[in-house]
Formats: C-alpha cells, sequence, structure tokens
C-alpha cells in the first residue's frame, strides 16, 4: 500500500490578517536540505490544491519575528522629539520556563542587557516589545487555537505538557512574543512552558560569524559588492537623488551617509514612529518610504539573504540558514516516521505537533530567500511562515481523489513518483525522499509553498 505524504508551506505577512489567503493559493516548490539551497520555485507551476477532507494534519511548525518594538538604532536624532511611553503589561502573559539547549536554566544575552538598559525618553528600552508588539503576538495566538484547536482539532483544546515546543531567541523581545503567542493560544495557562533559547555559538534563528569565521568573510565581500554596484552609474544618480532627499526631511548631520546601514537606520525609525502612531516628517510620502525599504532591504539582503544566482550567494545562505532548514525538515522526518511507529518514537515518546520559533526579521528574510522567494519589501512585525506536514488518505482507483483537478500525483513539476519512489530536478530534495521512503510502506513527500502580503502590516528593521 502506498501513502502519501504532502507538506504544505505557508507564509503570512503582517498577523492573522494574511494566514487565511495563505492556504488557497499553494506553488510547487523543490525541497531544501541543509547542505544544498533549493533551485528557485517555478511560481508560475500549476498549484497543488489539498483535499483535506481526505487528508490528515501530522506537523505544523511556525517560524515568526517579534512584534512591534522601539527603534534599534543609535541615530536618536531619526525620531528626535519623540517620547516612547508605549511599553508596559499589556496582559498577563503565559509564564515562561527558559531552557538551555541540554535541558539546564538558560543564560542572559549580553546584547539584550545592553539594549534593555538604553533608556529611551519616555521610559522605554532600545528595541523593546511595546504595547502594540504584544497585541500583535497575542492576535496571532489566536489564530493559531482558532486554525488548529477550532478548526482542525489538531492541537487539545487544553494545554497538555509535550503537545507542543518553543524555541526564541534570548532577546527580551522575542521572549515576550512567545510569551504571547502562548497566551493567544492557551488563554489563562498558568503553569510555565518550556521554551529553548540559546547563546549566539548554538543559535539557529540567525547567522553569527562568531560562530563560523567563514560567514564573516562572505558577508565582507558581499559588502564590498554592494558598494560597488550602489557606486554605478545605473545606481549612484538616484541613490543620491534619495539621500538628498532624506537629508532635508530628517535634518540628518553630516557625514550620516558614512554609517553603515544608513538606510536601514532610517527605515527601522518610520516604521517604529509608524506603528505607534508616532508624526513623521510633513512632507514625507509613502513613495519615499517604498523607496527607502526598497534601499534598506537591497542594503541588508547583501549579508544575510544575497541573492541564490552564484555560489557566493549559495555559500552564504548555506551557512546562515543551513541549520534551520535542517531542523525543520528533521523534525517532518521525525513526524513521519513516528506515524510509522503507531505514533511514537524509537525511544517511546510522543513528539510535538506544534513547533513555534520567535526570531526576527534576519529569521524570515533568509528563511524565504532559501525557499527560493525574491524579497522586495521588508518583514513587517509578526511576519510568519508556517510549515504543515499532510498525510494523505491511500490512492483510490481515482487518482484525483486526494488532489485538485490541477495537480495529481504524476504532474507535480519536477517529481517522479513512478514505483513509489521520490526524485527531483532541485538539489536537496533527496534528504526527504530517503527519510520519508525508509519506512516499511513507501511515501512521497511533495513540498508546496505560498505567500501572502498583508499591506498594512508595519514593516521595520531589526539588527
Amino acid at each position: 500500500m502506498q501513502r502519501r505524504l504532502i507538506w504544505c508551506g505557508m507564509a503570512a505577512f503582517g498577523g492573522a490578517v494574511g494566514h487565511t489567503a495563505a492556504a488557497d493559493a499553494k506553488t510547487t516548490t523543490a525541497a531544501a536540505a541543509p547542505a544544498a539551497i533549493p533551485a528557485k520555485p517555478n511560481l508560475a507551476a500549476a498549484p497543488i490544491k489539498l483535499d483535506r477532507r481526505n487528508a490528515q494534519l501530522r506537523l505544523v511548525q511556525v517560524v515568526f519575528r517579534h512584534g512591534a518594538r522601539t527603534p534599534l538604532t543609535d541615530a536618536s536624532y531619526l525620531w528626535e522629539g519623540h517620547e516612547w511611553n508605549v511599553c508596559g503589561c499589556a496582559y498577563k502573559a503565559v509564564p515562561l520556563q527558559l531552557l538551555d539547549i541540554h535541558g539546564g536554566p538558560a543564560t542572559t544575552n549580553a546584547h539584550d542587557q545592553k539594549q534593555m538598559s538604553t533608556v529611551l525618553p519616555g521610559g522605554c528600552s532600545k528595541g523593546q516589545l511595546t504595547l502594540v508588539g504584544q497585541l500583535q503576538a497575542l492576535e496571532l495566538g489566536y489564530w493559531l487555537r482558532q486554525q488548529y484547536i477550532d478548526t482542525h482539532s489538531f492541537l487539545p483544546a487544553s494545554y497538555t505538557p509535550g503537545v507542543l515546543a518553543a524555541r526564541t531567541t534570548n532577546f527580551s523581545r522575542t521572549r515576550g512574543t512567545m510569551a504571547g503567542v502562548l497566551t493567544g493560544l492557551y488563554p489563562g495557562l498558568k503553569e510555565p512552558v518550556p521554551v529553548v533559547t540559546s547563546g549566539d555559538l548554538d543559535e539557529i534563528l540567525y547567522a553569527d560569524t562568531k560562530r563560523c569565521p567563514h560567514l564573516k568573510v562572505l558577508m565582507a565581500a558581499s559588502e564590498a559588492m554592494l558598494k560597488a554596484h550602489w557606486k554605478s552609474p545605473s545606481q549612484s544618480p538616484a541613490i543620491q537623488q534619495l539621500q538628498q532627499t532624506l537629508d532635508k526631511f530628517f535634518k540628518l548631520p553630516e557625514g550620516s551617509w558614512q554609517r553603515r546601514w544608513m538606510f536601514t537606520d532610517i527605515y527601522d525609525a518610520i516604521k517604529s514612529m509608524g506603528a505607534h502612531g508616532k508624526q513623521l516628517p510633513t512632507g514625507l510620502t509613502e513613495e519615499i518610504t517604498d523607496e527607502v525599504d526598497k534601499m534598506a532591504v537591497e542594503e541588508i539582503s547583501a549579508f544575510i539573504c544575497p541573492a541564490l544566482v552564484d555560489e557566493h550567494g549559495k555559500a552564504v545562505m548555506r551557512l546562515s540558514m543551513g541549520r534551520l532548514l535542517d531542523t525543520l525538515l528533521g523534525n517532518m522526518t521525525q513526524a513521519i516516521q513516528q506515524n510509522d511507529s503507531s505514533g511514537s518514537t524509537a525511544g517511546g515518546r510522543n513528539l510535538a505537533r506544534l513547533r513555534l520559533y520567535s526570531g526576527h526579521d534576519s529569521t524570515i528574510m533568509p528563511l524565504l530567500t532559501a525557499l527560493g522567494v525574491d524579497i522586495k519589501r521588508w518583514p513587517p512585525y509578526i511576519s510568519n511562515l508556517v510549515f504543515e506536514l499532510w498525510e494523505l488518505k491511500p490512492p483510490t482507483l481515482n487518482p484525483r481523489s486526494n488532489m485538485g483537478p490541477s495537480s495529481t500525483a504524476s504532474n507535480i513539476p519536477g517529481v517522479d513518483i513512478s514505483n513509489g519512489n521520490l526524485s527531483s530536478s532541485a538539489g536537496g530534495s533527496n534528504q526527504a525522499a530517503s527519510s520519508s521512503t525508509s519506512t516499511s510502506t513507501s511515501s512521497v513527500v511533495a513540498p508546496s509553498m505560498s505567500t501572502s502580503s498583508d499591506s498594512a502590516g508595519q514593516r521595520a528593521s531589526d539588527q
């Protein structure tokens, strides 16, 4: 008997508004493995339409950016005159039991302590999760509850230890966002939920050059290429004109454009102010803001998520996002193996059905790039990607019984399922195949991904 497993990856930007649209429009792409970056997917391929009546959800993984925060930039003249009195406690959040990767008590983060010790006018700290950000996290948790408890009955209505696994970077804004998501998912929960965090060397949710000196060398090369590109005759005039426009609006001090991340700093200030109702400079139009968005994305992408057009870009992505991709795919493999073992692993323990990862825009952007998405806009606060692993019922005589009319088991682009085997033209997919076919029954893993964007979502930088 042949069983078919389908992984549906959904990307939703800007909170719960974007989630519902993501379930309806899926396009095929190749499975990504940690040792190889997939080829860019054919977004024009026929969509896979999943008939959920003939499928069973096996695993959900959610990777999200934290909620709205105060500015991170040191260039305080960008928001001069504003009071940052937008922090506090929006609700009683679910308590977290912070653990290191070995199960012991988590240590403090020197970077976070430095940021939180920097007090801004109004009382908030630098980069602190605000009341707005806490409510955004709560909304995402509500959406998860509605989707996976109320609609699909995938999770129990009341929290059960072990039903979910959570990991966060060790920053107050990401820890607070995780607490808010859990509060929306399981309101009123009083017992602490175990959440894993780590130091820089063991972090999988953002790239760290201390852990990988070679990555530092590659990023330095990226910086040199970006500077050369911006100085080219095709780019320089337009960039200089935008810089002069921003000089006028923000009254930038001399030498501001010598800062390493100036477009990113300006965008950080604009979106932090906008998310909290702060008055922007008079005359700063949406068109100008969009241009700053574009330049900030180009500025930061050269470092953390270069395009996969050459070996340089692939090497950066492999070293920065390889471990996170490995973790996500490994979780899928374990879920498949658990199902083949009648609901438990070889060690006899059940695996988490929901896995939550609280990170940054520097998590979302390279992950999207690794999945083949060409990033044009900065991901807003509470941006999130949802990966679902579905098991389809055994095929019947009607080959379209489990799939919509536009996509049968035999016409998925790049996938050959003859004789129950999986092959793909995209590098890295063989790992997904071997993990799913090493069981007593033959299986096929076919990934798909969709993206949606909430135009009302707030965007800001997060270094």
